[in-house]
């Protein structure tokens, strides 16, 4: 890993402990929450063997007048067992005439 992806993950993780921490103490508002439930995927084309198990969160927020969308996923593999929980936090900032977007990515 290089510096500038060192700091990405720095940042992302102080992001992501602010923003928790503000939700649990109800400071932080989330909107536009939507959920898609659980679901089951066969193997496709590309995919060798097996299915999974599937389910995604999204939401927006606003934080320092910075709007954040997060998007979660949860997926699990059968017969395996094996899961990966996988997040990205998109910010969008407007500056005069641009809309600036950053994509952060957690993987758990």
């Amino acid at each position: 890993m290089n510096v500038y992806e060192e700091i990405d993950q720095e940042t992302m993780m102080l992001l992501l402990d602010s923003l928790c921490k503000r939700t649990v103490e109800g400071k932080q508002i989330w909107e536009n929450m939507e959920y898609n439930p659980i679901s089951f995927l066969q193997k496709d084309i590309y995919e060798k063997e097996g299915t999974c198990i599937s389910q995604m969160f999204e939401a927006t927020t606003v934080f320092n007048n910075i709007e954040y969308e997060l998007e979660l996923s949860e997926s699990i593999e059968l017969p395996s067992g094996k899961g990966d929980i996988f997040g990205t936090i998109l910010m969008k900032q407007k500056t005069e005439k641009r809309i600036r977007m950053i994509s952060l990515y957690l993987l758990m």
